[in-house]
């Protein structure tokens, strides 16, 4: 396990197991324009991928990566925060399967998800989709993760069609209410509402009448 491992420009192929695990591996300079299905197994914490890409796929890296990179000067991608997305932030790429924390949210913004973007994730255990997202991709979400969602969104459609685990987000409407316990005069009472979207409740106190 090395501290970090450069490709440079004249390089123009590499066998999937050609590179050793290294800290960050640099592709920047790397002559290459497309990364191609299952190119790569290796460890590294940083990927920085190369300044002239213009496709990648998003399976093309094992589980052992937490961290991708690219040069703000590519016109395809971008990476926030370690995550790879297109240029113009409107499609979610690739979440690195080894990155660190158990949550993330996908900004509002994002409209598609693409295929592999969220396979095989070593700590990610639930993930936000907001309702932004109208398309998700075959194969984009691995079944070991729950999604957060809002009710009728294209995230719950894709939870629900794949057996996947999800959560309802809701900013709860509590338009319904009933009287479980009424008030009396030495008693306090109870009042439960009902969000006319989730049908999630709450329960409040009812203060006695005297």
């Amino acid at each position: 396990y090395i501290d970090k491992v450069v490709i440079k420009g004249g390089i123009t192929s590499l066998d999937h197991d050609a590179l050793p695990s290294a800290k960050v591996v640099d592709m920047s300079e790397w002559e290459m324009t497309h990364i191609d299905s299952n190119k790569f197994y290796f460890h590294a914490d940083k990927i920085i991928l190369p300044e002239i890409l213009e496709y990648i796929y998003a399976n093309a890296f094992n589980y052992y990566v937490r961290e991708f990179s690219i040069s703000d000067d590519n016109s395809y991608y971008t990476a926030v925060d370690g995550v790879l997305y297109s240029k113009n932030m409107e499609k979610l790429i690739k979440y690195p399967e080894s990155k660190s924390g158990e949550h993330y949210d996908i900004p509002s913004g994002v409209t598609a998800i693409g295929a592999y973007s969220l396979t095989n994730l070593q700590n990610l255990k639930t993930v936000y989709i907001p309702e932004t997202v109208t398309k998700i991709e075959a194969s984009s979400i691995s079944k070991n993760v729950v999604i957060q969602c809002k009710l009728n969104s294209a995230a719950y459609n894709y939870a629900e069609i794949n057996n996947i685990a999800y959560e309802i987000v809701c900013d709860h409407s509590f338009t319904d209410y009933s009287v479980v316990v009424p008030a009396t005069c030495t008693e306090d009472g109870a009042v439960v509402y009902t969000c006319s979207v989730c049908g999630h409740t709450k329960t409040e106190a009812i203060a006695k009448t005297a």
